[in-house]
């Protein structure tokens, strides 16, 4: 039997990642986070982050059985980390995999993406799933 128990600091850089991807590259979502400004967008990212590890940080002291999650000072502090991790890998990933200003078109003029940008964006959801059941099955699952 397959028994996931991944650790917060994956859940949340696997959170920070798949954001970023669905923000730049779905339809409707991605018009509206294109059409505000770079400070916004930022903004944006590092509260709904900052919401998902204080989830997470609630769940372990709720009682889910989390790796390597504590509710005490030591969890805290392991809260600060993951949350520094997750904005570090959603700033990356948006950095990577946005989509590419198209000539003449402004910031505030969402694109409309072809058929190669959807198959990208369906490689890069489908890689981030194998990569993060590898990373179960790594861990001991």
């Amino acid at each position: 039997m397959l028994t996931i128990s991944p650790t917060p600091e994956f859940l949340t850089c696997l959170l920070g990642a798949l954001l970023a991807i669905l923000f730049d590259w779905l339809p409707g979502l991605a018009g509206w986070y294109g059409a505000l400004s770079q400070v916004k967008k930022r903004q944006s990212m590092a509260a709904l982050l900052l919401g998902a590890v204080l989830l997470l940080f609630a769940a372990s002291c709720a009682g889910l059985t989390l790796n390597g999650a504590g509710c005490d000072k030591t969890g805290l502090t392991t809260l600060l980390q993951n949350y520094l991790l997750a904005v570090g890998v959603n700033q990356g990933t948006h950095l990577l995999f946005k989509p590419a200003d198209a000539a003449g078109e402004t910031a505030a003029q969402p694109l409309v993406p072809g058929v190669f940008e959807y198959s990208l964006f369906l490689a890069l959801v489908a890689l981030v799933a194998l990569l993060g059941l590898a990373a179960c099955r790594l861990s001991g699952a």
